[in-house]
């Protein structure tokens, strides 16, 4: 599982670095094309920097996977860095219960 969730997160990286060619239309279809606006309204390039910032994220979940699975060297902190992650997934996906819950 480890494997497949570290390649997982590394194609999302890449899926995020490929979405910056036609960024006003994945905002758009992500939904967060007002945030995004909002952002461009700070400076221009801020929606640029914080995929990048998330592209960098994925890419050290995936990395961080791949090292757990022995298919790439051990990272420092190998074993919170597991638990963190898998943490902030699962606090991710409790929360997209939240508005049914709540609704």
């Amino acid at each position: 599982m480890l494997k497949l969730g570290g390649y997982i997160n590394i194609l999302i990286a890449i899926g995020h670095v490929v979405s910056l060619l036609w960024a006003e239309q994945v905002f758009e279809l992500t939904g967060v094309a007002d945030e995004m606006a909002y952002l461009m309204q700070i400076h221009s390039t801020l929606p640029y920097l914080l995929t990048i910032l998330v592209v960098v994220a994925f890419l050290i979940f995936g990395l961080y996977g791949l090292s757990a699975d022995d298919k790439f060297r051990k990272l420092p902190f190998l074993k919170p860095a597991i638990f963190t992650i898998a943490g902030i997934y699962l606090l991710r996906g409790i929360a997209g219960f939240i508005p049914i819950i709540a609704g």
